[in-house]
């Protein structure tokens, strides 16, 4: 988590460093929220249609009301084994989502300065 601001004290110039890890932080905080959003929403999409295409006689509104600890009580038992398989290959889909998004970013920290931080004196600047 400290290396962003530690580059952004290395790169930039002392008066642009308030700056820089000012919108590091914030992108930071904001791509959070936005990606545990995707990935809800990768979730239910993937739960819903896999539930129509193999499981049609049970609700999706039954599983979400359910949640992950009580979907043995909700669901009939000879429908368990495979609702179990939906749900889980709609964990799998929104974890493989989650994990595309750092290769996207990898394009912008390698179109970064590089600098070695080795033996850099830094200044704290006041705001």
């Amino acid at each position: 988590m400290q290396a962003p601001q530690i580059t952004a004290q290395t790169v930039l110039d002392l008066k642009d460093v308030l700056v820089g890890t000012s919108i590091q932080t914030f992108s930071q905080t904001l791509s959070s929220a936005l990606f545990v959003f995707v990935g809800q929403n990768v979730f239910q999409n993937k739960l819903i249609s896999g539930l129509v295409a193999r499981v049609p006689s049970v609700n999706p509104k039954t599983i979400f009301l359910a949640g992950a600890t009580n979907l043995k009580n909700a669901v009939d038992p000879k429908f368990i084994t495979e609702v179990i398989s939906v749900y889980n290959d709609a964990l799998v889909t929104a974890f493989h989502a989650g994990i595309a998004m750092p290769r996207v970013f990898i394009v912008g920290a390698l179109a970064m300065e590089w600098k070695s931080a080795k033996g850099k004196k830094i200044e704290i600047g006041m705001a």
